[in-house]
């Protein structure tokens, strides 16, 4: 017999005693830091004070992100936005967990969504039941996951590849090509700075980190602004655009050339823009070792920022124009063909996570034989 429970009559009470500030995550070390990160594990730390000890399975539940995650190793609790469930024992915390995937909300913005989890009716059959379902969807999750991953694993060839493809279009194209500065061949400059009055439904598009996907730009997420602008901040069709600071630092420096636009737009202070005759070029120089290896000081150094600084330090090759235009349209087609793979790749990743839905869905319906 199914029952629906209040979601809070769900829960046992717990109790964090500490959360670790996300400035002191650190990449290595003896225990797993989790917090309302999309990753299972954010960072590690060596202080075992700080461990919340896990007797039996939870389910992490981040207040901001809606990130669900099943949990059955002791860890340290992340900065802030984490809500630990522990089911009562009547209930299986991976069904409990497999419920929430189904029945949570995928985004309302920004904002606290516990609240929406109190509103909850929660399905319960008898344990056995929840145990044959939890048995059932493992299974089958495994197998899909596989099939995600090899997908997931082609993507990252894919890119590989073009990155290897990038050096040797430079490797063998450059030699003995004259050697000048960035600064003497262009100029680069931080965008608007602006405040949330300034936002508005109508007003100018202002360009952000989230506009550049893969190389290339989109337009999905856009924010305007009524402001005054100066001309030298409206971007042009030969701009490129890069992502110069950002609270994730794998987003620092990537780029795209902005092309041609229906209206005007900006770009907002956390982004550079490079202007140049040669940006046909150099928009695949930015992609390239040459210019990551520069700025970061040594491949393996993490980037925090690029600064206008930094670039005025940037050396690179100008071959001849015949030789950047030919470096250009052999990147151009393999960076086409590595899109329509990532695409046809994206587009079943797609269809296996539709799958996985329609089965957790189905598995949570009550029976009649239950």
């Amino acid at each position: 017999m199914w029952e629906y429970i209040p979601f809070e009559n769900c829960l046992e009470k717990t109790k964090i005693k500490f959360k670790l500030p996300k400035k002191d995550y650190k990449e290595s070390g003896k225990y797993p830091v989790v917090s309302q990160e999309e990753s299972l594990i954010s960072g590690y730390h060596d202080n075992i004070s700080y461990i919340f000890k896990v007797t039996k399975p939870i389910v992490v539940f981040g207040d901001h992100t809606l990130a669900l995650k099943y949990i059955d190793f002791d860890f340290i609790v992340g900065a802030d936005g984490v809500k630990i469930l522990q089911p009562v024992e009547e209930i299986n915390t991976k069904y409990f967990y497999y419920v929430l995937k189904a029945l949570v909300p995928k985004t309302t913005g920004y904002a606290r969504h516990y609240k929406l989890l109190k509103k909850l009716d929660i399905p319960v059959p008898p344990l056995a039941e929840q145990e044959r379902i939890v048995a059932k969807l493992d299974a089958a999750f495994a197998e899909i996951d596989s099939a995600i991953n090899v997908s997931e694993i082609q993507i990252k060839n894919s890119f590989t590849i073009f990155e290897n493809c990038v050096r040797q279009n430079f490797d063998v194209n450059i030699v003995n090509s004259e050697i000048k500065k960035l600064s003497e061949i262009s100029t680069y400059f931080n965008g608007l700075t602006y405040s949330p009055k300034d936002v508005s439904e109508e007003g100018t598009i202002v360009l952000r980190s989230s506009n550049i996907q893969n190389g290339r730009m989109h337009f999905d997420d856009i924010v305007r602004v009524k402001k005054d602008i100066k001309e030298k901040l409206i971007v042009l069709p030969n701009d490129i655009l890069i992502c110069s600071r950002n609270g994730s630092k794998r987003l620092i420096g990537k780029c795209s050339l902005i092309g041609i636009q229906e209206e005007p737009m900006t770009f907002g202070t956390f982004m550079m823009v490079v202007r140049s005759e040669f940006n046909h070029y150099l928009q695949w120089f930015f992609q390239s070792n040459f210019f990551k290896e520069q700025i970061s000081q040594g491949q393996n150094t993490t980037i925090n920022q690029i600064t206008r600084y930094m670039l005025d330090e940037v050396k690179l090759p100008i071959p001849d124009i015949s030789i950047q235009n030919k470096i250009s349209k052999q990147l151009s087609e393999i960076d086409s063909n590595v899109r329509q793979v990532n695409k046809l790749q994206t587009q079943k990743i797609s269809e296996l996570l539709k799958l996985k839905a329609a089965i957790l869905s189905q598995e949570l319906q009550p029976s009649e034989a239950a």
